[in-house]
């Protein structure tokens, strides 16, 4: 059992502490292994072994142990052997070409940044290979650029082949021939483009205010098919200064939880736990895997004292520097792991003629619209169902796909029939008016909740086709009690004992990913309503089934006492 191998058997059998995220980490690759051939990839043990071994022959380039050989700490170990060890069966080529990896301050991670640039540089087998350090600031890239360079020096001064193959000079790592080197990269920078990375290294990516670096590195990797990316970061101290960071952080997360597939991307991402208390020092392991060694406890303790009682600054810096907390951040509303929960198995034919209300959110006709219907006491009294469908112009799909493999892919969504398609570039609404009209002939239902905002001609045709179509505003008057309902439910239970949620649904992909992207505003009274201020993370699926459920509580109520009012709930 290597190095690497170890790490895996001690998270799957909790000798160690870790969070969620390292714990889906470690599942991804375990799964891979189970999966991957089939899928077109393959795990080459052997090269990993083999990457692990070429990490000993650097030494520390700072702090108390420089000069002294680099010791891969078990977690390092890790994220190495999956990065170089997967590839694809069709080229041989490595499978992942994007890492992300978030540790807490003083977690070695530019240290151990460094030593990957120097594998790549060095090893990668690409004799004009280049190695681009990127910042906003071209001083702040060369941090990082100076510590793989006293790493390669002390290295070449120990190897008579890298003496001769190699050099180090005041401001970068080149050959001989000086056609392969490292550099660092800033946009106050002399020129931006005309490189080709072969590997390119984001230091505290959270500093980051756009991705203009990144996109330039990974717009020059098209040189090489096995080029990388690695993105290395701790948390901000400011999240909605953070955007790039953050939302690619969500990504990664979706990633991690199967809700967006992405065969490129692999996160190590150490965090704190939801509901994990920030004080108890118990969790603080989740963020610091090398707690104990590096921070020590004495320093992690010192700087909690600090955080208790030097004020809210003091406080914010120990959350985002030490514990990885992002701090500011809006967080997913509804956790994926409990929208999972509300998954049961049914047929679309199972609710045939059963009673239903309609939500439609009309985008722009160059983006995406859904339609849902919230089918109240479908299988049993107290329990609501939830369909989905999903509409985009044809053109878009391609403009998407371009866009960057960061995002979920319509593509694949439209072959497995989940995302229904217009010709052209601006979607059709008839496509939706016909589904609609066709839906009424299945389910039972004549009213829907329908954005305002979106008041389109469809409208007007879907009254003229019979429905009762009820104009649903998306500001806190309108959405919060029905957002409110949609919590209650996901969350609820008729009581503790029962393992069924009081909202259920098939486990549309498309409505999970819709589920995960929303983030709810709320004012100064706790009234929310959905943020629609990422154009990228849609929720179209999810607002439909909050117009839909607002649309129940509208409605006139039956003689008698009601549902909930007959039935004890829990939420759980």
């Amino acid at each position: 059992m290597n190095q690497a191998e170890k790490y895996i058997a001690d998270v799957v059998e909790g000798r160690i502490v870790t969070g969620e995220d390292v714990k889906l980490a470690v599942k991804k690759h375990l799964n891979d292994l189970e999966t991957g051939e089939e899928r077109g990839f393959y795990f080459d043990k052997a090269h990993a072994e083999q990457i692990l071994s070429l990490c000993g022959l650097f030494k520390y380039a700072k702090g108390a142990d420089k000069g002294k050989p680099f010791v891969l700490a078990d977690y390092h170990a890790f994220l190495t052997y999956v990065a170089f060890g997967w590839k694809r069966r069709k080229d041989g080529l490595r499978k992942y070409n994007k890492i992300y990896h978030k540790i807490a301050r003083k977690g070695a991670k530019t240290e151990y940044l460094a030593l990957i640039a120097n594998i790549l540089l060095f090893f990668g087998g690409q004799p004009t290979a280049e190695a681009w350090w990127g910042a906003t600031k071209r001083d702040q890239a060369k941090i990082g650029l100076r510590r793989q360079m006293a790493m390669a020096k002390m290295l070449i001064s120990s190897s008579p082949y890298m003496a001769e193959n190699w050099r180090v000079s005041q401001t970068r790592i080149f050959n001989k021939d000086g056609d392969a080197f490292a550099d660092a990269l800033g946009k106050d920078s002399d020129t931006e483009d005309g490189w080709s990375p072969y590997a390119g290294l984001i230091d505290e990516y959270h500093a980051h205010p756009n991705n203009d670096i990144v996109n330039i590195l990974e717009s020059g990797m098209g040189a090489y098919g096995d080029a990388m990316l690695w993105i290395i970061t701790t948390a901000g101290l400011n999240a909605a200064k953070s955007p790039p960071c953050l939302e690619f952080e969500q990504l990664c997360k979706q990633i991690l939880r199967g809700i967006v597939v992405n065969e490129d991307i692999f996160p190590l991402i150490f965090d704190l736990d939801a509901g994990d208390d920030w004080n108890d020092k118990n969790v603080w392991g989740k963020a610091n895997p090398l707690i104990g060694i590096t921070p020590t406890w004495r320093f992690m303790e010192s700087r909690y004292e600090k955080a208790k009682i030097a004020g809210m600054s003091a406080e914010t810096d120990f959350k985002a520097k030490n514990l990885n907390i992002w701090v500011n951040a809006e967080e997913t509303w509804i956790p994926d792991e409990i929208w999972t929960n509300c998954r049961v198995d049914f047929s679309p034919e199972d609710l045939i003629g059963k009673k239903a209300i309609g939500g439609l959110d009309l985008a722009s006709v160059r983006d995406m619209t859904g339609f849902g219907l919230v089918f109240p006491d479908a299988f049993e009294v107290g329990r609501d169902v939830v369909l989905v469908w999903y509409w985009v112009p044809e053109d878009l799909i391609e403009e998407r796909e371009s866009q960057g493999k960061d995002l979920p892919s319509y593509r694949q969504w439209v072959r497995d029939g989940l995302l229904l398609t217009t010709p052209g570039n601006v979607l059709d609404y008839s496509a939706p008016r016909a589904k609609i009209k066709e839906l009424r002939n299945i389910y039972d239902f004549d009213t829907i909740q329908y954005d305002r905002w979106g008041a389109y001609s469809v409208i007007i045709d879907l009254e003229a086709d019979g429905f009762k179509v009820n104009r649903f505003g998306q500001g806190t008057v309108s959405m919060n009690p029905a957002m409110k309902e949609f919590e209650r439910r996901v969350y609820g239970k008729k009581d503790k004992d029962d393992p069924m949620r009081l909202l259920q649904h098939n486990g549309h992909p498309i409505l999970r990913w819709n589920v995960a992207n929303l983030i709810a505003l709320r004012d100064p009274a706790g009234n929310m309503k959905p943020d629609r201020s990422n154009v990228k993370n849609k929720i179209d699926g999810a607002v439909c089934v909050i117009m839909g459920l607002g649309g129940l509580l509208n409605e006139e109520p039956a003689p008698g006492p009601s549902k909930y009012e007959s039935e004890e709930l829990t939420v759980v």
